[in-house]
C-alpha cells in the first residue's frame, strides 16, 4: 500500500514501454488503481487465482494432486458460494470507475487439467462472468487460460471469452492459431497473451535460458 513505491514502479514500467499489466491471482488493494489511473497504466484485474476446492482452499491451478482429493461435497455450494460471489460484486463496485480498469478476468487457470476438470467449477466461471458484466457491461471479462474454456465446452458449459487470454507454455494453439483454433472453439476474439515465462523458452526451443540478459 506504499504510494510512493507504486509510483515508482508504475513510471519505471512506462519509462520501458510497458503500458499495460495483469494484476493476478486475488483481489489488490484499491491504491493500485488509483496510481495507475494518475500514471497512466492499464490494468487486467483478477479477483481469485482459481474456483477453490474444498478442504484445500486454494484453486485447481495445480492439477491433479488438488482434484484427485476432491470431496464429494463440493465447496461451490451454499453459503459459501454465495460468500464469493458477494465479495466479487464489492470487488467490481470498488474498481469499475477507475479508468486504469481495461479488462475484468474471472480467474486464473479454473480445470488446468483437463482430464480431470469439473463443469462445476467451470459454471461458477461463467456464473462469475456474468455477474461482472451486469455491474460493468463496457469492458471485456477473460478467463486467464482461455484454451481451458474448450474443456469447459466439451462439459456442456458454454464459455466463450470476450478476449482470447493464452498461457502459451505447451499450447498448441499458440504455435498455429488456423490449424488449431476448432479444437479449442476459438472464434477470432484478441489474443493476449496472459503469462509468458522461461516454460515457453523449454517448449518451443526459444534459447532464452542460455543468456536471458543478451536474449531479453
Amino acid at each position: 500500500q506504499n504510494r510512493q513505491w507504486l509510483m515508482q514502479y508504475f513510471r519505471a514500467l512506462r519509462a520501458a514501454n510497458v503500458n499495460a499489466i495483469r494484476l493476478p491471482h486475488g483481489v489488490f488493494w484499491p491504491i493500485w488503481a488509483q496510481v495507475a489511473d494518475e500514471v497512466g497504466m492499464m490494468l487486467e484485474i483478477e479477483p481469485m487465482d482459481g474456483v477453490p476446492t474444498p478442504g484445500h482452499g486454494s484453486d485447481l491451478v495445480s492439477g491433479a494432486d488438488v482434484l484427485a482429493g476432491k470431496a464429494a461435497e463440493s465447496w461451490l455450494q451454499g453459503r459459501s458460494i454465495r460468500a464469493h460471489i458477494g465479495t466479487i460484486d464489492r470487488w467490481v463496485r470498488e474498481w469499475r470507475n477507475h479508468p486504469s480498469v481495461i479488462m475484468w478476468s474471472t480467474d486464473n487457470e479454473s480445470g488446468s487439467q483437463s482430464g480431470l476438470a469439473d463443469p462445476g467449477n467451470f459454471a461458477v466461471q461463467k456464473l462469475v462472468k456474468e455477474l461482472i458484466l451486469s455491474l460493468d457491461p463496457t469492458r471485456p471479462v477473460a478467463h486467464e487460460g482461455s484454451p481451458l474454456t474448450s474443456v469447459a465446452k466439451r462439459m456442456g458449459v458454454d464459455l466463450v471469452p470476450d478476449v482470447y487470454n493464452i498461457h502459451p507454455y505447451s499450447d498448441p494453439i499458440t504455435v498455429d492459431v488456423e490449424k488449431n483454433k476448432k479444437r479449442h472453439f476459438y472464434s477470432g476474439q484478441p489474443v493476449v497473451i496472459g503469462e509468458l515465462f522461461n516454460d515457453f523458452a523449454a517448449n518451443f526451443n526459444v534459447p532464452l535460458r542460455e543468456d536471458p540478459a543478451d536474449k531479453w
